[in-house]
């Protein structure tokens, strides 16, 4: 009996019980994919959603003059109206 074929055996089937693992693991990630479609309305939505600017530049730059300038005053009533919802 040849000791060598033995072991080459052994490393092939190793070597595709490692192959079907790894294509296991592959097919897993691909089928755990979650899909999310938007319809009718939800659709314009996002896309007028998409239009608008982030950040309200002219707002911002007004405020920046205000506190540089040292004008900007912090109306203390109003924050708490707000913070309190008008109670």
């Amino acid at each position: 009996m040849d000791i060598n074929k033995i072991n080459n055996n052994a490393n092939v089937n190793i070597q595709k019980i490692q192959q079907n693992i790894k294509n296991n693991k592959k097919q897993a990630q691909v089928n755990n994919k979650d899909v999310f479609e938007l319809e009718g309305n939800s659709k314009k939505y996002l896309e007028l959603a998409s239009k608008l600017p982030d950040v309200r530049k002219k707002l911002v730059n007004e405020m920046k003059s205000a506190i540089e300038n040292g004008t900007y005053k912090i109306d203390a009533e109003k924050i708490s109206k707000k913070m309190l919802g008008g109670l």
